[in-house]
């Protein structure tokens, strides 16, 4: 029906966005807390596909078995495997008198209901069959509930009624509204995932009862009696949904370990409600604020809750509320509740000695009586370490005091700043020796052996006026530092011990810095001295930082160090600036790091040599790459380009320069200068730079025949006269071999020698083709829609592109066929779907498409053997690095990369931070796209996928 739908409409220019704007229209919920109303974030599963345009009537259908799924119960399409489910689509239903709209009972195969308006079920109570519900899945497993508009008209009990150990279904991005009951109602089920719908005016809007083990995440339930309520529920999770104007936001009644993690709660009676006992629940990262009575609360009768890092704000009565017994609470933020807290049984309101207690806003400055002079488990020894103190003369402890109920509970180690982004705040510290490695320096766990390494973590620190977060020196222990945010050192420049720099390595071995975020610095973000031997810089961010010679990372007198996966990108200084830094540093390894922005260079080596520099990516800077006065090092595999020279070796010998792609670099690609002598320079890609090449010395341009030597893009065909009939190693004898000759009627070398300087520098086997050209095969299994992207840097028509007569050289009638695809552009909100349909005369809005892109495509043919069963892209070069744009919200992009199972975090940026959701294809679901923030999730190439940027950014993708 979707072919049919916008085959139809294409003769109309503006259909496309008409049908995004009625979907959006479907998910607009009242969710907004002041009075108006806002368009709201509809996440991946309601852009999955372009929605179908008209509902057609229909009436109330009953699938009482597998059997039947079948034209006469309404199935369109489909064969019920879980590759090409059976296809329920685009009704209207009106249930009046039957009791239900779509009932579905006692099967296993795969189904989809989706694009279906569901409404007014009434009138035929008889449970479990007809519950007055708009949709009924009764013992069904492998269903997908998607984009339904389902509405009780206040006469219908259940909106989505799940019953009888229903398992394995997906409720998502449907829009749920003004249902008697119960929203969604799920009883005596599990392993079901109920996400992104929209639940509003519902008696209650997601309510579970006897159901273990199911998610519930990124739903938005509003002016519900109870948001989302758990009865009798264990082992659930409730992530990233939002609860507004309910009774109870998010409510637990005898429903043990389930896990309420970062929802919002906001504008409700209570925020979130624990009570009758249900224990052992974990409540982290929650917002909850502006309810009209508590924030938190929990009854006497439920213990043993965690209860961290949450934001609890401006409730009017308390921030939290507990008359239970045995829960931990600490690394919350109370601030500017009405009360804070009342507590009138037994329970922990701080973590232990270093961690902490809690923030309260009421309990943070010297005219509150909170001073911060000491530190220690007793608040005793000399010195600031971000906990509430007694001050001078001696310090002390200074438990936080207003926590009401008459149970004498207090917060014993009440932090003086907020917690942020889960970290806590406070003051540098400086690490002098091994024997400084303890909890008053910041150190929360280990022991400082290769297998148990001290550790550092989850600080936020702000080095204003001491010129350092962090420093760490004349140390031989093993230690970690991660998930730090270390920002604005400044005011002591004093090098090397306090170089306005987010965290300080001095005469330092053993050291492992992972997942900081250094950035803002007024010098650097990352700076090793004098350390050498097995430090390892992985993962950071170094952004932002600036001064003098202000740089993201920078090693001085430092050897033998790995410098891997980090971005150290817009490092903006007065005079000079660079993402990556070497001075007198030998041996290290610079590997995978992005350097973006820069105004000196990219990654600058200074007298320093045998160093490695690999896949690294260099954008936008003056110098991509610029190595000065340092021999021997291996420069490999990186991507240098929009920059003003791509690479540049002045006074700089004996370096290798090999399979780097310098392209669009707008003075020169390579340049090569004061006596740079006997650098070896081949198999790299120089595409379209303003000048390829300067060379005013003695280097070699090229490998020993075979292996060649550089492509040209000036210089790899006729017309420019390059040539390739000829082989061996004078290019005389008959035969192709990749490398440029003088063509016919004789061959002969035919060196490449458009490189400036006066030298006579030439590369001597230019290669013809660039990269050697692959295709790229996408297993496609059955028909149907797939979800797929190409790697390979093929460009162009999308039938040219997408023509699989290149699977084994047969005839084209065994390839696989295709006729439509759609690709989802966030740049054009009117109109974001772009499409391209072989059965259409008119214009096209995608005739041509790229590897940053991702699709959906619809096969019509798979043939069996002697096919092959691959989409086989055709004339395409190795991905050399490529730069995808992600933009603000959601992009559907390829993977442009041979690189397999790399993890998200590792190769999108600022995963976590502003990249913080990625979605993906679910062969168990087909048309169901399987959205999270597990930075873990593997990435491949042939695969598309949705990344959630919450700015604009670059991805840079290495090859």
């Amino acid at each position: 029906m979707v072919e049919e739908v916008i085959m139809a409409s294409k003769g109309i220019s503006t259909v496309i966005g008409v049908l995004v704007i009625l979907s959006s229209l479907i998910v607009v919920g009242a969710d907004d807390v002041g009075g108006g109303s806002h368009t709201v974030d509809k996440g991946i599963l309601s852009i999955l596909e372009p929605p179908v345009s008209n509902y057609v009537p229909h009436a109330p259908i009953r699938i009482d078995e597998d059997a039947d799924f079948d034209a006469a119960h309404g199935v369109s399409a489909g064969s019920g495997t879980d590759i090409d489910p059976w296809i329920i689509e685009g009704y209207d239903i009106n249930g009046t008198g039957y009791g239900y709209c779509i009932y579905i009972g006692n099967t296993t195969d795969y189904f989809v209901v989706r694009d279906c308006y569901l409404h007014e079920a009434a009138g035929g109570i008889g449970e479990p069959f007809y519950p007055d519900s708009g949709l009924t899945f009764f013992y069904v497993q492998n269903g997908v509930a998607n984009n339904n508009n389902i509405s009780g008209y206040d006469i219908s009990i259940y909106g989505i009624y799940l019953v009888s150990s229903s398992s394995n279904n997906k409720i998502t991005g449907n829009n749920v509204t003004r249902n008697g009951n119960y929203g969604i109602y799920v009883f005596s089920c599990s392993n079901n995932n109920i996400s992104n719908n929209n639940v509003s005016n519902n008696g209650d809007g997601i309510y579970l009862s006897f159901s273990p083990d199911n998610n519930i995440t990124g739903n938005k339930a509003s002016f519900n009696s109870n948001g989302i309520f758990f009865s009798l529920s264990d082992g659930n999770t409730a992530e990233n949904n939002k609860v507004t104007n309910n009774w109870a936001g998010i409510t637990l009644s005898m429903s043990g370990s389930n896990v309420l993690e970062s929802n919002e709660a906001l504008n409700n009676d209570h925020g979130l409600y624990v009570g009758d006992s249900s224990h052992y629940s974990g409540i982290f990262n929650n917002t909850i604020s502006s309810n009209n009575f508590n924030g938190i609360y929990i009854d006497f009768l439920s213990a043993g809750a965690t209860i961290y890092g949450n934001e609890i704000s401006l409730n009017d009565d308390y921030g939290i509320y507990i008359t239970g017994s045995v829960n931990l609470i600490y690394h919350n933020n109370f601030i500017d509740n009405a009360n804070q807290a009342y507590d009138d049984s037994t329970n922990f309101w701080n973590d232990t000695y270093l961690s902490g207690g809690n923030y309260w806003s009421d309990f943070d400055e010297a005219i509150e009586g909170a001073y911060d002079d000491y530190n220690g488990a007793n608040q005793d020894a000399l010195g600031a370490d971000g906990i509430v103190d007694s001050g001078p003369p001696v310090g002390g402890l200074n438990p936080y005091p207003n926590i009401q109920g008459g149970a004498g509970a207090q917060d014993n180690y009440p932090l003086m700043e907020e917690v942020v982004d889960g970290r806590v705040q406070r003051p540098p510290f400086r690490i002098d020796s091994n024997a400084d490695f303890n909890a008053e320096h910041g150190v929360s766990g280990g022991s400082g052996t290769e297998a148990d390494p001290w550790i550092i973590e989850d600080w936020d620190i702000d080095g204003t006026g001491l010129g350092y977060c962090i420093y760490i020196g004349n140390t031989t222990d093993y230690f970690e530092v991660r998930d730090c945010s270390l920002h604005d050192a400044s005011g002591v420049n004093s090098i090397p011990y306090y170089p306005d720099c987010g965290m300080t390595l001095y005469d330092v071995q053993n050291g492992t810095i992972d997942d900081n975020n250094a950035s803002s610095n007024d010098n650097y973000g990352i700076y090793l001295h004098n350390s050498n031997s097995n430090n390892t810089i992985t993962n950071n961010n170094a952004l932002s930082n600036g001064g003098w010679v202000g740089c993201g990372i920078r090693l001085d007198n430092s050897y033998n160090n790995t410098i891997t996966n980090n971005n150290a990108s817009l490092s903006i200084g007065i005079a000079a600036a660079f993402g990556i830094y070497l001075d007198n540093s030998n041996g290290n390894i610079i590997d995978n790091n992005t350097v973006d922005g820069s105004s000196y260079g990219g990654i600058y080596l200074y007298i320093s040599n045998n160093n490695t520099i690999s896949n690294n990516t260099a954008t936008d800077n003056s110098n991509g790459i610029w190595v000065r006065q340092s021999n021997n090092n291996t420069i490999s595999n990186n991507t240098a380009t929009d920059n003003s020279n791509g690479i540049e070796l002045s006074d700089s010998s004996n370096n290798t320069v090999t399979n780097n792609t310098i392209s669009l670099n707008t003075n020169y690609g390579f340049y090569l200068s004061d006596s740079s002598n006997y650098n070896l320079i081949y198999h790299n890609n120089f595409i379209d730079n303003v000048n390829q090449a300067y060379d005013d010395s003695t280097n070699f341009w090229n490998d020993t025949y075979p292996s060649g030597g550089n492509y040209w893009s000036d210089f790899d065909e006729a017309i420019e006269g390059a040539y390739d009939d000829y082989n061996g190693a004078n290019q005389d004898v008959a035969g192709a071999d990749g490398i440029v000759d003088q063509g016919l009627p004789a061959g002969g070398l035919n060196p490449y020698i458009n490189i400036l300087g006066g030298a006579g520098a030439q590369d001597n086997y230019p290669l013809i083709g660039g990269p050697v050209v692959e295709n790229f095969d996408i297993p496609i299994t059955g028909t149907g829609w797939q979800f797929v992207s190409f790697p390979i840097t093929a460009t162009g028509d999308v039938t040219t592109v997408f023509d699989d007569e290149y699977w084994g050289g047969e005839a084209a009638v065994d390839a696989i066929k295709w006729d439509m695809m759609y690709w989802y552009d966030p740049t054009d909100a009117s109109d974001p779907w772009k499409s391209y349909n072989k059965n259409w005369g008119g214009t096209q809005d995608m005739p041509t498409i790229d590897n940053t892109m991702g699709f959906w495509i619809h096969i019509t043919d798979n043939p069996p053997l002697p096919g092959d069963g691959m989409l086989t892209i055709g004339e395409g070069y190795d991905p050399s690095g490529e730069t995808v744009t992600l933009y603000q919200g959601w992009s559907l992009v390829g993977f442009p990369t041979t690189a397999t199972d790399v993890q998200a975090q590792d190769t999108l940026p600022n995963w976590g931070s502003t990249v913080t959701k990625i979605g993906f294809y679910n062969d168990a679901q087909p048309y169901d796209i399987t959205e999270t923030s597990d930075g873990t999730t593997l990435m491949n190439p042939g695969n598309a996928y949705w990344v959630y940027s919450t700015i604009q950014q670059d991805w840079n993708v290495a090859a």
